[in-house]
């Protein structure tokens, strides 16, 4: 269900409103600037956990496989990447053979087109970059090659072996996937992790559907995407004078004991207050190129994620 006034119901879920449009971008298939490598062997000595957040794309299942969160919840401000993630594991759950997966990959953006089609007929998006014209063109083909960035659907990223790839369809690993989604372990979520009130919405369910408390272990994977906030505007436009970095700790921090909530990004593992302070020197740093572009020396884009 939308989260407030900044929000609203589409066929597959919900979206974030992008003035009198909803927001949408094209979909993370292969992982973007993130390597397993980085975190895995961090990663690895925090499992099994209870509860598990993960921001964007397909590494992401990767982290599953090595974790084993006894939950999991995908999410995204990208309303289309979450309709990748449930078509993905609705595919994990109808094939026992990983090799079968596999094949199903090659074919499943189909029905990741049918979803967005969906919502395209009872919605008005407004997305960045190249996509935007083809939303709602006559050009179908370009618009399903625009869909999945860098023109590369889910089948290119499992037919080219990689550190993710290669563990997720192993074995146990990808039995452990099918088992989580078999067992309707996993959701999928359209969420602003700067947003409160999405925020509050996701501390709501975790307290009413996922152990909590102080022995439970989380950990809430980011991905890049504290690195593109530059203090001021976010993603909407809407200015935003500091990130509530508080919030961060008001919401996990009061389910989860900073001790047993682990922080990972595209570039390392940290403990949560290890991660606060990180948000602190970015956004300092941010604020005083914002200072120097009041004379001209620095334009900051802004921000989309």
């Amino acid at each position: 269900m939308p989260a407030g006034d900044h929000m609203a119901a589409i066929p597959s879920g919900r979206a974030y409103r992008h003035g009198d449009k909803l927001y949408a971008d094209s979909i993370h298939c292969v992982p973007f600037a993130e390597k397993l490598g980085i975190s895995s062997s961090k990663v690895a000595p925090l499992g099994p956990i209870d509860f598990y957040l993960g921001i964007g794309g397909p590494i992401n299942m990767a982290h599953i496989a090595i974790l084993r969160p006894r939950y999991a919840i995908f999410a995204d401000i990208n309303p289309f990447q979450s309709i990748y993630g449930r078509v993905m594991f609705s595919g994990i759950g109808r094939n026992r053979d990983p090799g079968n997966f596999v094949i199903f990959s090659h074919y499943c953006e189909q029905y990741i087109l049918q979803h967005i089609r969906r919502d395209r007929a009872t919605s008005s998006f407004c997305a960045k970059d190249s996509l935007t014209s083809h939303l709602y063109g006559t050009k179908g083909t370009d618009f399903a090659a625009r869909l999945f960035r860098e023109n590369k659907p889910p089948g290119a990223f499992f037919k080219t072996p990689s550190s993710v790839s290669s563990t997720v369809i192993n074995s146990s690993n990808y039995a452990y996937l099918r088992h989580m989604a078999l067992a309707g372990r996993i959701g999928f979520l359209t969420l602003d992790v700067l947003d409160p009130a999405s925020l509050s919405q996701l501390k709501f369910f975790i307290k009413s559907h996922i152990p909590v408390g102080s022995r439970a272990k989380a950990a809430i994977y980011v991905s890049s995407l504290y690195s593109f906030y530059n203090g001021y505007t976010d993603w909407s436009g809407i200015k935003r004078e500091t990130i509530d970095e508080q919030s961060l700790l008001q919401n996990f921090g009061e389910l989860y004991t900073p001790e047993h909530c682990t922080m990972m990004d595209h570039k390392g593992v940290f403990s949560l207050n290890e991660f606060i302070g990180k948000i602190k020197d970015k956004k300092s740093c941010n604020k005083k190129r914002e200072s120097e572009a009041e004379f001209g020396a620095v334009k900051l884009a802004p921000l989309f994620i």
